[in-house]
């Protein structure tokens, strides 16, 4: 078993969780009006649990991968069960629910894009090939991060969406 295969297995656990924050963020009972982002990232998590699903139907019965892969996925489903309990049933306020989320959403996202960096940063480094990122994909991602600021300045400042922009 290969270790860049574990860790890109990880790397899509990992999007799962957050776009599972961040349709909670969305959620009316904690942030008004942001369907846009419950929506996309609703979309994200669907396409990332199907990538999921597939990988448990053909990935070997009695295979290590399988095995880290449960194992994090356990992991991270308390993590969210502990998200999801505390919002709705300790904190009473919209506000509130609003501020603690978003802040553990960019707090998350920029764990994740930095472990990204790094995950590229060694596997580039172990390969010892030169990386590169291709035009296109640099426009459309480039066109993406000019419409979700455009869309959390546009109606009202919506500060979270806006700061996890900087890591996209």
């Amino acid at each position: 078993m290969n270790a860049k295969e574990i860790r890109t297995i990880i790397g899509i656990i990992v999007m799962v969780v957050k776009c599972s924050l961040w349709v909670l963020y969305g959620l009316p009972l904690v942030q008004n009006d942001s369907i846009l982002v419950t929506t996309s990232n609703g979309v994200g998590l669907v396409i990332e649990v199907i990538y999921l699903m597939v990988f448990f139907i053909y990935c070997e019965e009695e295979s290590e991968r399988k095995d880290i892969t449960g194992a994090c996925l356990g992991v991270e489903f308390g993590l969210l069960f502990f998200v999801y309990a505390y919002t709705f049933w300790i904190l009473e306020n919209v506000s509130a629910r609003r501020k603690i989320i978003g802040v553990f959403c960019i707090v998350y996202t920029i764990i994740m894009h930095v472990l990204l960096a790094l995950q590229t940063k060694f596997d580039g480094e172990q390969s010892r090939s030169c990386m590169y990122i291709p035009f296109w994909f640099s426009i459309v991602n480039f066109i993406n991060a000019g419409v979700w600021i455009a869309y959390s300045l546009i109606y009202k400042i919506d500060i979270y969406v806006l700061v996890s922009l900087h890591f996209l």
